[in-house]
């Protein structure tokens, strides 16, 4: 391409961007006021936007009329325009209806065709988005295409004749292009030549600049672009992020090291790791037995890179490890942020990115913007461990993640030979793990009993008889592992127990030839194998860490870890923390319950739990916690410590208290709450009983240690306090309903049932208990405690985004249930802008249509509920700002909507169905039909109503239009269809209970 050619490509790309942008702000302006004029600009820029891809397609064609084909970047530009082309074609359709219904004669009509095109809105947008996703990549590939295809100075296109063709727009814009000689030479040069000997900084600064430049609108600045990588790498960030090497197991020295050999004979070329990086392969499969050592083999290859991380999923979810992958990548690389998150960006720009998580759709993107782009060279190597842990369809996550693979993003994926995994990696090459170790576990023997002198002692003191026994033991350690590394560690610690015991190499022998060579089989022997006094003890600390590593780690970093302190305190009675005085623990007394609690882990529980550096107790091996799910298995934990009344979930619980009673000081103090917090509603779920006992122990000992607090320091609260205020107060999350100060208030944000339930049935025999101040201002009225416990747990419940756990939700709408059953009011306004629970939960779902089937079904729960305790069926709700109205070029009035709650939901579940797959939009339509009844049954009914403003003295609303009734369908018709919809959903079988944000289109 010679030089004009390229700037006039470049110039009709940036006059697309510039009508494009136009175009979209028309479609707004339509949907804020509704002006019949904007109708006619939106139309003649959607003419022009088409004008244009048209003449782009034509520059591009004329390109083409050679014999030899166009380069990929070429050809591939022509695609977008065409495609470009095609989208305008149909937005041009979707305005000149709307303007064509505008109507000019009548005010009121022109009024009425105005209000109707307001529900073009949703399409409008979509279609807008999609030229916004076309630009963005027709900039970069020009951008691209210029720099590399130009063998001449660009400003010698100022010079070409052909130049002053150019229309005056036209010329404007090139004359810009040439004088930005900053982006479109040095910067561009800077990007696709990294090689050249250029300063790091400015590099990383134009790459950015190209990137930003693609993705901004016109007219928005790159002043703040550090600022929203920032904001991008903190909205991907999570707890644990970096937490999973901590979890893994250190390679044996000399262990290993084939992995980056060349092949041999027991491994073909492109089963090796090398051959593979250097194979067109994208996707290779590390595949073993459960305990073979994969994940340390993972920890190992990317131990040795110079530049290398560790990748955990957030509760093993499939979100949580593209969270993991993209933070790293950005983290590296902060200049690709706008390419992998261009409408975060662009919405940053304008104001603050306040969502709380990225949802999977969200991320599943961006992670395919990262991995197609080309403005930074990248050659990336994922190594992503134990990808059948994680939550849900294992093919499809596999699936995936090869979809996204290509020559410069390669995958290493680890996992047990399931059934799923092997089918999703059937086409990939791979390496069996167990059947490459056996050097590998003969090393870690030999070394592990060269280094213990009882070992030493027997081997020096041999005679010649007994010298191929001695021989004899390392071998069969080696012959009946069968390549799981985990069992030979346990059978060497295990013997190396008994060498400290004095057993014979008679005994050890013996001793091995009795032990099972299953895993699952030799944990249960080894447990069977010891005294009763010391299987009480394994089995109190086994399910302790069984229930800490079930517990959903939320925001803290004690998922699968306790603290060796914490299990003492979990091992005594739970009656001690009540005892317990509220002081910091003397070192004398914390180094005691160290060694006993490292006693207990290393002599008492068969080496399934280890004690990590950082003095925390964690299970050996994934394959623990397994065997432990086993319900015989558990049972028979149980059974051992059943006679004397032990609850796991009750001493975590009571642990956590006496940590509270010990670390006033602790940065993690407010962290130990809630877990403490949590830890309660599962010991209420486990005992089918009220904690009330440490609830009320624990806010005795915050509140010592916060008038401690206060009384130190109070820089935090305004000096004219004449008392600080309660611990809760500050613990409370904000932005909620009040009031928030008080204790019951807490259980019932807790999830705590059993107690709440309690409290509330003793109101009878404490009247003065019934109710709780609201807040500290006198003139507030005081909330009974059932109106409490709904206001909190429709709060509770209106927060969950994504994901909550089933048993916290449960215990919401349990509740709930309680508080309508006693009088509460749903109609009560109880938030600092007036609105009542019940308009709160109508309005959940106008916030995001694209949730989870589950958050439909537990938000239809919500609200019948409500209706059940008397909820207002029929006043109608604003539902958005006033809006001015412009009709007839003259007049203009400014209008509002009010809608019945009835018509609030329904719309909402419309605008789901549209969103969601054919499967799931029928079990919406199932959902909001029951519901539906329940309201009209009490005499709801869905209206829209719209209301001008009359101004005068005062400003007054009146009704100018008023929706009619939509005919309500029959029983009969609706029931047949119900029962229909219901069998087509059954028929999905499994489908329901996976719901996610895959069930959207």
């Amino acid at each position: 391409m010679d030089p004009f050619t390229s700037l006039s490509l470049a110039t009709c790309i940036l006059q697309i961007v510039d009508f494009g942008s136009r175009l979209v702000g028309n479609g707004h302006e339509i949907y804020k006021n509704g002006s019949v004029a904007s109708f006619d600009q939106a139309k003649s820029a959607a003419d022009d936007l088409k004008d244009l891809t048209r003449s782009l397609s034509s520059q591009l064609a004329s390109v083409s009329g050679s014999a030899s084909p166009l380069p990929n970047d070429e050809q591939r530009l022509k695609d977008l325009a065409l495609e470009t082309a095609e989208v305008a074609e149909e937005l041009i359709q979707v305005v000149d209806f709307v303007a064509r219904h505008g109507g000019k004669n009548k005010a009121w009509r022109s009024f009425r065709r105005a209000l109707d095109a307001v529900f073009s809105k949703t399409k409008i947008d979509a279609l807008s988005d999609r030229i916004d996703t076309l630009r963005n990549e027709l900039i970069l590939r020009v951008v691209v295409s210029l720099k590399a295809r130009s063998d001449s100075p660009l400003q010698s296109a100022a010079l070409d004749s052909r130049f002053e063709s150019l229309t005056d727009q036209g010329k404007e814009l090139a004359r810009m292009l040439l004088d930005n000689n900053n982006f479109f030479t040095t910067g561009l040069d800077k990007v696709l030549h990294r090689q050249e000997e250029i300063a790091e900084a400015a590099r990383l600064r134009h790459e950015e600049t190209v990137a930003a430049l693609a993705t901004l609108r016109a007219g928005q600045s790159l002043y703040n672009s550090d600022d929203i990588q920032e904001v991008i790498l903190r909205f991907l960030w999570f707890r644990l992020i970096n937490d999973r090497q901590m979890d893994i197991s250190a390679a044996y020295n000399g262990t290993f090291q084939w992995i980056f050999n060349t092949p041999s004979t027991f491994i073909p070329s492109h089963n090796t790791l090398p051959g593979f990086l250097r194979s067109g392969e994208s996707c290779f499969w590390v595949s073993g037995k459960a305990g073979s050592g994969k994940s340390t083999l993972m920890k190992y290859i990317v131990g040795n890179p110079p530049r290398s991380y560790s990748v955990y999923g957030h509760k093993k979810s499939q979100q949580g490890l593209l969270r993991s992958i993209l933070h790293i990548i950005l983290g590296e690389y902060p200049q690709l942020v706008p390419i992998a998150f261009p409408a975060h960006c662009r919405f940053f720009s304008t104001r603050k990115l306040d969502r709380e998580e990225p949802s999977l759709l969200e991320l599943k993107a961006a992670f395919q913007l990262l991995a197609t782009q080309a403005v930074v060279p990248l050659r990336i190597c994922l190594f992503i461990d134990g990808i059948d842990e994680y939550d849900g369809d294992h093919v499809e996550l596999v699936e995936y993640l090869r979809s996204v693979g290509s020559d410069s993003l390669k995958l290493v994926l680890s996992s047990r030979p399931t059934p799923a995994c092997s089918a999703a990696f059937r086409f990939c090459p791979f390496l069996r793990l167990q059947d490459l170790t056996e050097d590998d576990i003969r090393t870690y023997v030999d070394g592990q009993l060269a280094d213990d002198s009882n070992w030493v002692k027997i081997a020096e003191n041999t005679t010649n008889e007994s010298r191929k026994l001695v021989d004899r033991l390392p071998n069969e350690i080696v012959e009946r592992c069968s390549g799981v590394f985990l069992w030979v560690v346990l059978v060497v610690r295990r013997l190396q127990s008994g060498l400290r015991d004095g057993a014979s190499i008679e005994d050890l022998l013996a001793s091995l030839d009795q032990l099972p060579t299953e895993l699952e089989d030799l944990y249960r022997r080894m447990l069977q194998g010891l005294s009763p006094f010391h299987q009480r003890q394994a089995s109190m600390a086994l399910q302790i860490m069984y229930q800490s590593a079930k517990l959903p780690s939320g925001n803290t970093s004690l998922a699968r870890r306790m603290h060796l302190l914490k299990l003492s305190f979990a091992l005594d009675h739970p009656d001690s923390s009540i005892d317990a005085e509220i002081t910091e623990l003397p070192s004398e007394e914390h180094f005691r319950r160290r060694g006993l609690v490292v006693d207990i882990v290393t002599n008492r529980c068969c080496g399934l739990l280890e004690v990590s550096p950082g003095d925390e107790v964690q299970f050996i091996h994934k394959s623990v916690v397994d065997f432990l799910d086993n319900a015989d298995v558990w049972a028979d934990l149980q059974r051992i410590t059943s006679s004397f009344g032990f609850d796991a979930n009750a001493s975590r619980a009571a642990a956590s208290l006496r940590m509270i009673k010990v670390a006033p000081k602790s940065s993690l103090l407010w962290r130990v709450v809630g877990q403490a917090l949590q830890e309660c509603r599962l010991a209420e779920l486990s005992t089918g009983k009220s904690h009330g006992w440490l609830l009320e122990e624990m806010d005795a000992a915050m509140e010592t240690h916060w008038q401690r607090a206060t009384s130190e320091s109070r820089c935090w609260t305004d000096a004219s306090l004449t008392s600080p205020p309660l611990w809760y107060t500050w613990f409370s999350k904000p932005g909620g309903p009040v009031p928030y100060e008080s204790l019951f208030s807490v259980a019932c944000r807790a999830g705590l049932t059993r107690y709440v339930e309690d409290v509330i049935s003793s109101i009878d025999a404490n009247p003065i208990d019934a109710c709780c101040p609201r807040n500290n201002s006198p003139e507030s009225p005081p909330s009974s405690l059932p109106q409490i416990a709904l206001d909190c747990t429709v709060h509770e419940l209106s927060r969950i985004d994504w994901y909550v756990e089933p048993d916290l939700r449960d215990s919401y709408l349990a509740i709930l249930s309680l508080a309508v059953r006693d009088g509460a009011d749903p109609n009560m306004r109880v938030y600092k802008n007036g609105q009542s629970s019940w308009q709160l939960a109508v309005q959940l779902a106008t916030l995001d249509p694209c949730r989870s089937l589950e958050w439909f079904q537990t938000w239809a729960i919500i609200l019948e509920r409500l209706v059940q305790g008397g909820a207002d069926i029929c006043s109608l709700q604003f539902v958005d700002d006033a809006r001015s109205i412009t009709f007839d070029d003259t007049t203009e009035v400014s209008v509002r909507w009010a809608k019945s709650p009835l018509a609030i939901i329904q719309s909402a579940f419309l605008l789901a169905e549209r969103y969601a797959r054919p499967s799931m939009a029928r079990k919406l339509r199932v959902i909001y039909r029951g519901l539906e009844r329940v309201i009209r049954q009490r005499g709801g009914y869905s209206k829209v109503v719209v209301e001008e403003v009359i101004m005068g003295s005062e400003e007054e609303w009146i009704m100018v239009t008023e929706g009619e009734e939509e005919e309500e369908e029959s029983e009969e018709e609706v029931s047949d269809e119900e029962e229909s919809d219901e069998e087509e959903s059954d028929e999905g079988g499994s489908e329901e209970g996976g719901s996610d944000e895959r069930d959207f289109a």
